[in-house]
């Protein structure tokens, strides 16, 4: 029988006082090694000789209560210690019946891993418990940041995090192919949420490594806190893939069950642990013994440490308040009270039976399944979330500009050819006094220094702005006032403000918001690689009001207009051509709430010369009456937003037949009524596949709402008779043709043969393996493709459990080490609806352009297709679809996706996925190499349509970390 787990960890061995006041991960750790010891051997481990490998300075004897052996290199006066390297230990084979070792694993050279995993199997009668961190991604970036912010206390590495960086965190697959090819089964399971792990490490830095004062108050709390991991919060601290894993490794080949009790997590844990770290930060400000510039970083982590306690918190609330905990609830009661009954008339074994029936029926019902998927989905989220928000604050501490790096732009701006005039005009009204002084403030810092700050006051009551606008104006020359008499409101106070303005470009600053120090700098660089420029627009984030920690990060895309007429993703920080300002008649009266987001819409009616600045500049502050905090303080807004979108969508000819807020992610959506009713003609590439090829005709006939359609399936050598009495029933419509192609397959040559037989004006592909949701599917591609600056024209792809397939494609991600990443698709496999990420809504939530959209499903004009020659024959299985994108971006057109046409997409099945036994792995290598040369990799790894900010080992928007 294998190794398996019932549930999780129990507490079955109680620590010393003198250990919860340690270090709470190094306790940790070592009581779980305890705690399994104690089931492994039914609580007889007394009688067990035990090892402990790299053991110096171990806790485990006291926590065992027994003399076990250590081994290790350095001296140590322990009386059962063994001075000896791990990888040639002088120890005879099976000596020991339980070997253990922590976080000893990824201190091992990689070359000498192998050694050290063989060494501790040959010492070990029974058990080999190893713990430790293992790698993934974000895992060794949660080190980086822990590291880094060691380094920016104490201005040095880390000792072991700077050694599992150089050597690299050992991975799972390497240590399991160990185990397999030795024959030995193994459980293993992970402890250590990331974030949890990470902050609580941080804070044991200040105290264990001499940042903190002497002061007993605040060593007296940390020390409450430590206690406070370790007995309550720690012992529950489980989760999918956590900072450690645990391995139990049966070296005997025993077999044995290994069964642990689940332990009740108490409610309040969470909230305890952050009320005591509360307690802790409330007394840092006056206790840290480091420079100022240091202390600034200390506040950052203390605000996000406390908000990540209350955020963890509400994900227990969250779990308690839900439908499934209380059916398991429920649950757990009726068994448990089954169970008994059972056990009094003897027939555990039955009752056994039934439960495991009973259960399986019961998780197998849509509503349990879809209970799970929710709440699953939820509690993804939620750490997801929580992750970005950890990595975006160690990206905020890797590019904040230092004032060296301020001191050089200052230098170098002088150099530039073109230096111009920088108006930045900002309305004012009744502004906070601290956040009014904070703006202009920014604005002064700018490392750029030819700037004027054109600021028109509108109509402030009382004297308090007025003043500390006249003082700012009085000391400064660059600083232009208007006091407004009347109060007109944004658009016509910023018009005042505009009067003001006498240079060559107009950038928008709100009053209450935080400008970059580099912001001018950026915006006057971009301005001289590109002298063209008419619209210039910035990444953003978000600050609380305090100023302190930077949050909800927007790293958009370049120009992309589809996604502009979903949502006002250019928003600031924004920098227009006067003359081209001047030409659209700055902000219109009667848009307010929606002026920037009209005035974006106008100005790209006018040009195309729109370029965006890939970096974080501004800062929208949280205040109570900000979109940036609340979008429903500005209800009005969306009354002008209607208004915008309409206007726009009259002006480029179009005629919006319904538009709509908030369906779905708080987008708006423009449902485009069609130009006449044009032929369309839907061609599908299929052979055999009768399960899918019968429902994706079946879904498509039954479903689709659009009246002028054609079928061209085109059949490459089907050998399945049902196939063939499939294509004869469906001959009895009119629409259906069905053509043979009968040379070797080639995907693209097979659609470019479709498109030759096709009569439709627009061509629709879609794969074999494919199901209709959206009854108006047609329509949904048609109102884009229709457009002139359309291209291809894709939708949302969905696996059969609702995970995403494809929604859009991006350049330049995925591969590995043997092959580079040519494309991939955007958020793979995670969970639609409800959305497992909160940025899902963010990027792809709307309409919107990108690179490429896959094939599977994708809407193009006849006249298009021919223009560019069609899909090129040159890519037989791999990579088409994104060439044929890439040859209409070519032509100047945008290849958009739309997310509300949906369907299920059981992708691959067909003619498979590369290196299984329908598909040539050499021929997919072959066409890397191909798009590789085609293209060029500096293009392929610079889409335009994803943020090089983010990561491209996966398109799933995470930030890259140094």
């Amino acid at each position: 029988m294998a190794l398996s787990t019932s549930s999780l960890i129990g507490q079955k061995i109680k620590l010393s006082k003198s250990l919860l006041i340690k270090e709470p991960t190094f306790i940790i750790r070592y009581w779980l090694v305890g705690e399994i010891t104690h089931s492994l051997t039914g609580g007889a481990y007394k009688d067990k000789k035990i090892i402990d490998i790299g053991g110096n300075g171990s806790p485990l004897p006291d926590i065992l209560d027994k003399k076990i052996d250590l081994l290790d290199l350095p001296e140590n006066n322990y009386e059962n210690y063994i001075k000896a390297s791990a990888l040639d230990m002088p120890i005879k084979d099976h000596s020991y019946d339980i070997v253990t070792s922590c976080d000893v694993y990824e201190h091992i050279k990689q070359d000498d891993r192998q050694t050290f995993i063989k060494e501790l199997l040959r010492i070990s009668k029974e058990f080999v418990i190893l713990c430790g961190p293992m790698y993934s991604p974000e895992s060794a970036a949660a080190e980086k940041r822990v590291n880094n912010f060691f380094n920016s206390i104490f201005g040095r590495e880390h000792p072991w995090l700077n050694e599992h960086i150089t050597y690299g965190l050992p991975k799972a697959t390497e240590l399991e192919e160990i185990l397999k090819e030795e024959g030995i089964n193994f459980i293993k399971f992970d402890h250590g949420c990331l974030p949890s792990w990470e902050l609580i490490t941080k804070l044991n830095f200040l105290s264990v490594e001499g940042a903190i004062a002497d002061d007993d108050r605040i060593e007296g709390e940390i020390e409450a806190l430590n206690n406070d991991y370790i007995s309550k919060y720690g012992p529950h601290d489980f989760c999918e893939k956590g900072y450690r894993t645990i391995y139990i490794i049966d070296v005997s080949g025993s077999g044995s069950l290994i069964k642990f009790d689940t332990p009740k997590v108490e409610p309040g844990i969470e909230d305890h642990f952050s009320l005591r770290t509360q307690n802790i930060l409330a007394g840092l400000a006056s206790s840290i013994r480091v420079h100022s510039h240091n202390e600034d970083l200390l506040n950052i982590e203390a605000t996000e440490l406390l908000r990540h306690n209350h955020a963890l918190q509400e994900e227990l609330n969250g779990i308690y308040d839900s439908k499934l905990w209380f059916f398991f609830r429920v649950a757990r009661k009726l068994i448990s009270i089954l169970k008994k009954i059972f056990r009094k008339i003897g027939l555990t074994q039955i009752f056994k039976w039934i439960k495991s029936i009973v259960l399986d029926i019961a998780m197998k019902t849509p509503y349990i399944r879809r209970i799970l998927s929710v709440t699953h989905a939820e509690i993804q989220r939620k750490k997801n979330q929580r992750l970005r928000e950890y990595e975006y604050l160690e990206w905020v501490r890797q590019h904040r500009p230092t004032s060296f790096d301020l001191e050089d732009q200052a230098k170098s701006s002088t150099l530039f050819k073109s230096q111009p005039l920088i108006s930045i005009i900002m309305p004012t009204y009744n502004t906070q006094p601290d956040f009014l002084k904070t703006c202009i403030e920014s604005v002064q810092n700018q490392s750029y220094r030819n700037w004027e700050l054109c600021i028109a006051d509108d109509a402030s009551p009382g004297e308090r702005t007025q003043h500390i606008l006249s003082e700012y104006a009085n000391s400064d020359t660059r600083i232009k006032v208007k006091f407004r008499k009347k109060n007109g409101h944004i658009c016509a106070a910023s018009n005042s403000a505009l009067e003001l303005a006498s240079g060559k470009y107009i950038a928008l600053l709100d009053h209450d918001d935080f400008l970059w120090a580099n912001a001018l700098y950026e915006v006057v660089a971009t301005i001289n690689r590109h002298p063209d420029a008419d619209l210039i627009y910035s990444d953003e984030d978000k600050i609380d009001q305090k100023g302190l920690v930077h949050s909800d990060p927007f790293f958009k895309p370049d120009w992309s207009p589809d996604y502009l007429r979903s949502v006002n993703y250019i928003t600031h920080f924004a920098v227009i051509r006067k003359q081209l300002m001047d030409k659209v008649g700055g902000f219109r009266l009667g848009y307010e709430g929606a002026q920037d987001w009209d005035l974006f819409l106008r100005l790209s009616r006018e040009t195309s010369r729109i370029y965006h600045i890939p970096k974080i500049i501004y800062s929208w502050r949280k205040s109570n009456t900000s979109t940036a905090l609340l979008a429903s303080a500005k209800k009005y807004a969306y009354t002008n937003q209607r208004k915008a979108l309409m206007d726009d969508a009259t002006a480029r000819g179009l005629e919006v037949r319904e538009l709509k807020w908030g369906v779905p992610n708080l987008m708006w959506r423009s449902d485009y009524k069609l130009n006449g009713v044009p032929k369309v003609s839907i061609i599908i590439p299929t052979k055999d596949q009768y399960p899918h090829i019968s429902k994706c005709l079946a879904t498509l006939y039954r479903r689709t709402t659009y009246s002028n359609f054609e079928v061209v399936l085109v059949d490459t050598g089907s050998g399945d008779k049902r196939v063939w009495q499939l294509y004869e029933k469906y001959r009895q419509h009119q629409n259906f043709k069905q053509i043979q192609w009968n040379d070797e397959f080639n995907f693209s040559d097979v659609c470019n043969f479709g498109a030759q037989s096709a009569s439709g004006e627009y061509l629709l592909f879609l794969n074999n393996d494919t199901e209709i949701i959206t009854r108006d599917w047609v329509q949904g591609l048609l109102q884009f493709a229709q457009q002139p600056h359309a291209g291809a024209v894709g939708c949302k792809l969905l696996y059969p459990n609702h995970t995403l397939q494809h929604a859009g494609v991006i350049l330049g991600v995925g591969g590995n080490n043997q092959t580079p990443g040519i494309a991939g698709h955007f958020y793979p496999a995670y969970q639609d609806n409800p959305p497992e990420d909160s940025t899902e809504a963010l990027y792809i939530g709307g309409v919107r352009d990108f690179s490429a959209v896959t094939a599977a499903c994708v809407m193009v004009s006849k006249t298009k297709f021919n223009k560019v020659g069609g899909f090129d024959g040159k890519f037989k299985i791999a990579w088409n679809d994104v060439d044929f994108c890439l040859k209409l971006r070519k032509e100047g057109l945008f290849n958009i996706f739309n997310p509300y046409v949906k369907l299920f997409h059981h992708e691959s099945v067909s003619v498979g996925v590369p290196g299984s036994k329908h598909r040539d792995l050499n021929l997919f290598n072959q066409e890397i190499k191909l798009f590789g040369e085609k293209w060029g990799w500096d293009y392929i790894n610079n889409d335009p349509y994803y943020n090089p900010n983010f990561r491209r080992d996966t398109a799933n928007a995470r930030l890259s970390l140094d």
